[in-house]
């Protein structure tokens, strides 16, 4: 639950990977098939991918957009194809059913599924994150584990299609599509083939995890008993608004895993007592003011770690025990002063 950092040489390198690749597989299906069909849309659109630049140019050609175009290129691109096919269906009553089979035939299953097309351990090396972007739970570790029949065997995360490959196929190798993640948040009954941007194409359900805005996500915590003593609370986790419920809490139900981490709130008190007591025995009663110099390591002795956003991508519930501690600041008076 963090914002992936961007990578731009990541992109790059995705596509100088990939593209002359596509382009020629792309060019010999097409070259197979009659005259007519290639009048059709489904011939028109690889038409247009075999026709792009295979080195980068920056102007949104085809190729670059399937390869690597960003959030917003593809919802642009899902809006064209959409008014195009529109346009087709009057005369012709199963131009969707060609288009999206033949997309599927070749971006998912003769490109994203082979292993001897698409590197996914070199993909996750290339995003480079530690922690499900989804849930912030989860370590997602990828590690050599050789066996007797392969000795390049790994465990690795999943990879998720934020967009769905089933209902966008021609976006299966867009590299800002492929979203390294847990096991949990990408199979069923959780996100699954769940659209994060509707039939309508304007919802939000899910952030993009390269465009997670952090404001629109809050945990905090409601006391079940008195602070310090038997110390309990009830977690609770709001989203900004009902679509982002939607894909948070009903598809991924994040509001009632993260109520299993109670406990790490609890101990954030048990440790932040600790801290304070040892050095400062009047810190509790005069509400936290403490030197600023001392406070400024609270995070790091409570977490090993400090609360920069930057570390998100590498700590499991980073978002999470930030927001709790924001909270515990709050209800103790600001212990940064």
């Amino acid at each position: 639950m963090y914002r992936i950092p961007d990578n731009n040489t990541g992109a790059i390198n995705h596509f100088q990977d990939y593209a002359e690749k596509v382009k020629l597989v792309v060019s010999d299906y097409y070259a197979k098939q009659s005259s007519e069909w290639c009048k059709k849309y489904t011939g028109k659109f690889l038409e247009r991918v075999i026709s792009s630049d295979t080195t980068l140019t920056n102007t949104g050609s085809l190729l670059e957009i399937l390869l690597i175009g960003d959030f917003r290129k593809q919802k642009d691109l899902i809006i064209l194809i959409d008014k195009e096919l529109d346009a087709e269906k009057i005369n012709q009553t199963d131009v969707k059913n060609v288009f999206m089979q033949t997309m599927s035939d070749l971006f998912v299953d003769t490109f994203y599924n082979k292993n001897t097309f698409f590197n996914k351990n070199k993909h996750i090396e290339r995003v480079g994150v530690e922690v499900c972007p989804y849930c912030g739970r989860n370590y997602v570790f990828s590690v050599k584990h050789p066996t007797k029949s392969n000795p390049n065997t790994r465990i690795k995360p999943q990879i998720d299609h934020f967009l769905p490959k089933s209902e966008y196929p021609y976006l299966a190798l867009n590299y800002y599509n492929l979203i390294p993640s847990c096991s949990t948040c990408n199979e069923r009954p959780s996100k699954g083939t769940n659209d994060p941007i509707g039939n309508d194409r304007v919802h939000e359900y899910l952030m993009q995890p390269r465009e997670f805005r952090s404001e629109d996500i809050e945990f905090s915590y409601i006391p079940n008993t008195s602070f310090y003593r038997d110390f309990s609370v009830k977690v609770d986790m709001k989203c900004s608004n009902p679509d982002l419920n939607k894909g948070y809490k009903k598809w991924l139900g994040l509001d009632k895993l993260y109520e299993k981490h109670n406990g790490e709130v609890s101990r954030m008190f048990v440790q932040l007592e600790a801290v304070i007591a040892d050095k400062y025995k009047d810190y509790l009663k005069n509400k936290f003011k403490v030197p600023s110099d001392y406070l400024q390591s609270v995070p790091f002795i409570l977490f090993g770690y400090s609360l920069s956003d930057d570390q998100a991508p590498f700590i499991q519930l980073h978002k999470f025990k930030k927001d709790i501690f924001k909270q515990i600041k709050r209800d103790f008076g600001d212990i940064n002063q």
